[in-house]
This record gives C-alpha cells, structure tokens and sequence, in this order.
C-alpha cells in the first residue's frame, strides 16, 4: 500500500511540475533532427533511450533539407541520446545527449515546453540546437 501511495504522489507532483523548477515528468516533447549537410549527403540517424540504450529506435536516413520529428514521454533519470553519421560513407559522426529530463536542459538546450521540440541541426563541422531562434554549436 505504502508503494501505492508513493508513486501516486510522484504523479500528482510531476502533473504541477510545469511551472516549478522540477522537469515535467510523463509530458509529451519532441526532438526534431535536421539534415543541413552540403553536397546531397544523408544523414544517418540512430537513437535511443536509457542509461543503457534499452529502447533502440530504428535506424533513419534523411536527404539534404529533410527532418525527422521523434516524439516521446519524459520519463525521469532516462536521457535520450543520438548518433548522426555524415553519407556516403558514413565514417564522420557525432554522438549526444539529445535530451534529458531535466528542467535545466529544457530551458537551457531546447526552447522549453513551449513549442516543446528540441531542434538538432547536422552541418558539415558540427551538430547545431535552436535556442531563442540561434543556432548553437553543440560539444557532444
């Protein structure tokens, strides 16, 4: 009983988090990933959540000025990470922390839970986010 009432009080304080400074557990938010690379390269993306990468989504290809929205609940202490590979051959990439539930990360990296999306930009000589409508270099 005492598990029961734990984590029905975990729920009714994520549910008042969106106007406190703790992350808003279970809500809805979106990583948008945008292909900007020159010459016609894809971009290969591969991304997964958990510590320990439990939940893989499967393996994306975009062409130049395409983008992929991922949609997702957050969900506490598990981050969201991506690999992106530069085309044709797919030997450049980088690999980040494409989000984590913290409200420092939403307000900070992403634009916060207005619009709710955290933009990633792959350009040729590095990963960019959208923060405030300028584009950020990301050190992964």
């Amino acid at each position: 009983m005492g598990k029961i009432l734990v984590f029905f009080l975990f729920v009714l304080i994520s549910f008042d988090s969106t106007n406190s400074s703790l992350p808003p557990f279970f809500k809805r938010f979106h990583i948008q990933i945008v292909n900007q690379l020159e010459f016609h390269k894809k971009l290969r993306i591969q991304c997964a959540s958990g510590s320990f990468h439990e939940s893989r989504l499967p393996t994306l290809y975009l062409n130049t000025s395409e983008s992929i929205l991922i949609n997702f609940n957050i969900i506490p202490y598990v981050p969201f990470w991506c690999t992106l590979r530069q085309g044709p051959n797919y030997i450049h990439k980088v690999y980040f922390e494409a989000f984590f539930p913290s409200r420092k990360f939403i307000d900070g990296t992403c634009n916060g839970m207005h619009p709710n999306v955290c933009m990633w930009v792959a350009k040729e000589r590095a990963i960019y986010v959208l923060h405030d409508h300028v584009l950020r270099e990301r050190k992964p």
